[in-house]
């Protein structure tokens, strides 16, 4: 896409973007499942946090 900017070919980002795609389709998020969504994101991070320990272990264990 920069090589079709710098050439000339389009004018800007956004007429690339706009030639070289189509919408097929939208996708609107699921109101109902807004709490649902909350908790399981809070979860996912509250595991990353408690993992962070051991895979900087790991990697240690790894680097000598």
């Amino acid at each position: 896409m920069g090589v079709s900017l710098a050439t000339g070919a389009y004018g800007s980002y956004e007429e690339a973007i706009g030639q070289m795609t189509r919408r097929k389709s939208e996708f609107l998020p699921n109101v109902t499942m807004q709490s649902h969504c909350d908790l399981r994101y809070t979860q996912h991070f509250a595991l990353i946090e408690a993992m962070r320990g051991f895979w900087e272990a790991e990697q240690n264990s790894i680097e000598r």
